[in-house]
């Protein structure tokens, strides 16, 4: 019973417990109470004595889901009773079910579908809306023609964007294992910069071409791909973009710093989260983004039991910290 993960408590018609196992002691926040006990006071600050006095009432089981105040977190349960009778004697089985996780879950799932259809309907709109209009009197007018279709391809790519990275976090979601090598992070660094614009951004690569770890390579240059990406986008005209790496016998670090925008300390605890975007500054920096590439990284680092540290000031930059186990 103790081993249960299902919370247990049995009551008797005159509300005396004969059992209440660990894990319902372990979802109500109390300690394990020493049965028999008369009365307890656990039946009754946590409004159970309601549903367990309506299945000795009606000699029928009861189903609810409960809102209760745990230690100062709200969490949700799923409560069953079982009426049981043998002569004169009474009793009531509950069984408790600590929902708040799924629930938590479910929410995510909603949100990231709700966020995900606005992202593929934004681009969508936009590229029908310039097709319409060039099949009518604006596809006559070079200038006009081209410049609509130079938005219709940018908007083709961003929902490309955000399709792969859409098919990224599911992947990593269902990942098999991947072959471990050894990798050359300076090169892979070299490499994800030839894949994006830095446009008037320098960028310093102050990697050892030695310095090498063993990974997985494709998580290690997502990483470093959408850690680069960031510090570009969000960074000022002429700016700079540095990165680094560390090791030693357990663990490695690559860091990227830049001299960007910066982000408010209030915001810093959420930009992992998907679809993010932050405040209207941040948000008129990433019209290309798709606002999952820090959360693609998060996932990775968690993955490999990694961490990930954040450090920025408003108008001054921001540094990232990605540390994984070797």
């Amino acid at each position: 019973m103790a081993s249960l993960p299902v919370g247990v408590i049995n009551v008797s018609r005159h509300h005396m417990i004969d059992v209440f196992n660990q894990t319902a002691a372990d979802m109500l926040g109390v300690e394990m109470p020493e049965v028999p006990i008369l009365d307890s006071l656990v039946i009754r600050q946590f409004t159970l004595s309601e549903i367990i006095n309506h299945t000795f009432n009606t000699n029928q089981r009861q189903h609810s889901i409960l809102n209760l105040m745990i230690d100062g977190e709200a969490r949700q349960y799923d409560v069953s009773t079982l009426f049981h009778q043998s002569g004169s004697n009474a009793e009531v089985m509950v069984m408790l079910y600590d929902l708040t996780e799924v629930l938590k879950l479910e929410r995510m799932q909603a949100d990231f579908l709700a966020n995900a259809s606005h992202e593929f309907k934004t681009p969508l709109t936009a590229i029908t809306g310039f097709v319409e209009t060039l099949q009518g009197d604006a596809g006559a007018d070079e200038e006009t023609r081209t410049q609509f279709l130079q938005i219709v391809a940018d908007e083709a790519k961003r929902l490309s964007a955000l399709v792969n990275d859409i098919l990224s976090l599911s992947r990593m979601q269902h990942k098999v294992d991947e072959k471990i090598s050894n990798l050359e992070i300076s090169a892979i660094v070299e490499q994800q910069l030839e894949k994006i614009d830095t446009k008037t951004i320098t960028v310093h690569n102050d990697i050892a071409p030695d310095f090498s770890v063993s990974g997985i390579a494709s998580d290690v240059s997502t990483i470093v791909q959408n850690l680069l990406t960031n510090s570009v986008k969000y960074n000022k005209i002429d700016g700079e973009v540095w990165i680094s790496a560390y090791k030693d016998t357990q663990q490695w670090q690559i860091k990227v710093s830049d001299s960007g925008i910066g982000i408010p300390l209030n915001q810093q605890s959420r930009i992992f989260e998907r679809f993010y975007r932050g405040d209207e500054s941040r948000q008129r920096k990433i019209a290309s983004g798709t606002g999952l590439g820090l959360a693609i990284v998060n996932e990775i680092v968690n993955q490999h039991n990694g961490e990930i540290n954040i450090k920025s000031q408003v108008g001054v930059g921001t540094t990232i910290s990605v540390i994984l186990p070797l």
